[in-house]
């Protein structure tokens, strides 16, 4: 994801002074139209909820130069105190772009918010809230068109025009559950508040506005729940939601991502009779129908506090909680049947497993045999196999004081520290260490060394074949059909990219052959291969050692 636009309103200020510098026009307003921001495409006004497109074609974008449209949005008036709701139309990354130098020069006020050119100055408030905010930096009308019945009864009270419409704001955000949130994250762009509430409330018959009967039920400034409530929509699917309709164009932030989640989030919560979930009740729990929620620090929404599945944070699948390491079930999903393991407090792929110690791969009807490293007394099962003895799970060798171990060796759970951070310069505690091809060969403990070609032929399962190649697998991998039945336990992990292309969620096993490149098992073939890595750096790989 690129992460560019890291504030929206700046960005766009930018955007629109670009734009006016290419209209034909030199004064937008005269021509009748708002020029607006389309390369930060906005929403089809004509898009309902449950018929939504996305783009997901990305441009990368320099520091100096953006891809922009020249398209613009007309106006519609809507109501005595704005002109409308004007959300610029969707166009994703336009393909029809110009190319525009970004300039720094501001548009006045009124031209950059024309929904702002009906209202009076504000009035000074005597506590900044975050509804005061939504007044001065509205940009698309949704919130004055949202709160525009019930300023109409308070005016009628006697409330000035801009206490009455921060007083109305409040109470909007209060009955949608969102007081809390947006006064402890005063930073939420308003205008992602405006694009999330236009998705959500929109009038369906009549484009640019908001459900009229929502806008009524407002004006007593309470809301009923079946006008407002989202919870027909899943919860575990609302993350998704924002892609559909936020302004994203070509490059954005992941707040633009964020703060639209966040806000459903709250909504759905609220509706729920949920309550807030904060630093005070991170791990809390509710259960609401058959779904389980925890209070906790979600990383996809800013690293703030709030409410998920177990589902979500991967402690529940189909219903099945994990609550004990190294249980296997097997659960029903679209067309398939995916099996998954319990491990520490989460559901994990089979093919996941990079970092699962040893013990979980051996077979318990084999009777292995052990050899103890003299170099670190580390423990290894071993087995038979063709007349020769190997160890049955992957070496786990390390020494600190040597730089081909410390530069060029790591664990799968640290796949992504290249080399090791100096925290994780240790044993892999039972799970797979990857090594560099010379390093490899330092691998082995004396007495044992890597295996030959000729010791681990090529073969497959074409019916000429006597055995199987899934039987060297691990009843506990991916591999189909294993059966494990000469105990080496195979893992299905492949190898660590030190670029980053991690393959470590795969159906192979890959460890290295002794006399040159390395062998690529899978449930079906055995190959060999001898070109490493043809952009030099290589890639790091297990070991199996067999006994001299």
């Amino acid at each position: 994801m690129l992460k560019v636009l890291k504030s929206l309103p700046i960005a766009a200020s930018l955007f629109a002074a670009s734009f006016w510098a290419c209209s034909d026009t030199e004064n937008p307003q005269d021509a009748g139209v708002w020029e607006d921001e389309p390369a930060i495409a906005g929403l089809e006004s004509s898009s309902s909820l449950l018929e939504i497109e996305s783009s997901d074609s990305e441009v990368p974008a320099s520091s100096s130069l953006y891809w922009a449209s020249s398209s613009s949005v007309t106006l519609e008036s809507s109501s005595s105190y704005t002109q409308g709701i004007h959300i610029p139309e969707n166009k994703g990354c336009v393909p029809e772009y110009t190319f525009v130098h970004m300039v720094s020069s501001k548009p006045s006020p009124a031209a950059k918010n024309p929904a702002k050119m009906a209202k009076p100055s504000a009035e000074p408030v005597k506590e900044a809230s975050y509804a005061a905010t939504m007044m001065e930096e509205e940009k698309y009308g949704v919130l004055s068109t949202f709160v525009e019945k019930r300023i109409e009864v308070l005016e009628k009270q006697g409330v000035a025009h801009d206490s009455a419409w921060i007083q109305a704001a409040e109470e909007l955000l209060r009955e949608l559950g969102l007081d809390t949130l947006l006064d402890e994250h005063p930073k939420f762009t308003v205008s992602h508040l405006e694009y999330t509430l236009y998705f959500l409330y929109k009038d369906k018959s009549v484009a640019s506005t908001l459900n009229p009967e929502l806008i009524e039920d407002f004006a007593d400034g309470k809301l009923e729940p079946g006008n407002y409530c989202i919870n027909n929509l899943d919860y575990q699917l609302l993350d998704d939601l924002p892609f559909d309709f936020m302004p994203l164009g070509c490059a954005y932030g992941t707040d633009q991502i964020a703060e639209p989640a966040a806000i459903m989030r709250n909504i759905w919560r609220k509706c729920s009779a949920m309550p807030y979930c904060d630093g005070e009740s991170i791990k809390d729990t509710v259960a609401i129908g058959d779904a389980h929620f925890i209070c906790t620090i979600d990383s996809n929404s800013m690293k703030m506090p709030s409410w998920l599945t177990l589902e979500m944070t991967g402690a529940e699948k189909g219903g099945h909680l994990c609550t004990e390491d190294f249980t296997n079930i097997e659960v029903q999903e679209e067309r398939y049947l995916n099996r998954y393991v319990c491990y520490k407090g989460k559901w994990r792929t089979m093919t996941n497993t990079d970092d699962f110690p040893a013990e979980y791969f051996f077979n318990p009807d084999i009777n292995y045999g052990t050899f103890t490293d003299p170099r670190d007394g580390h423990v290894y099962k071993t087995t038979e196999y063709n007349g020769q003895t190997w160890l049955a799970q992957d070496i786990d060798y390390y020494d600190e004081n040597d730089t081909l171990f410390t530069e060029y060796s790591l664990c799968g759970k640290n796949a992504s520290d290249t080399p090791n951070k100096v925290e994780d310069r240790s044993y892999c505690d039972g799970g797979s260490r990857f090594y560099m091809e010379e390093t490899a060969k330092k691998a082995c403990p004396e007495g044992w060394r890597l295996p030959t070609k000729s010791e681990w032929p090529e073969k497959s399962t074409i019916p000429t074949e006597n055995e199987a190649v899934a039987s060297l697998f691990s009843k506990n991998s991916s591999a189909n059909h294993a059966s494990d039945a000469y105990g080496l336990s195979l893992r299905t992990m492949a190898y660590i990219d030190p670029y980053g292309w991690h393959d470590l969620t795969s159906a192979y096993n890959y460890f290295w052959l002794g006399d040159g490149g390395y062998a690529m098992n899978s449930s079906y073939y055995i190959h060999h291969y001898d070109t490493i890595d043809y952009r030099e750096r290589g890639q790091f790989i297990p070991v199996r050692c067999v006994k001299e």
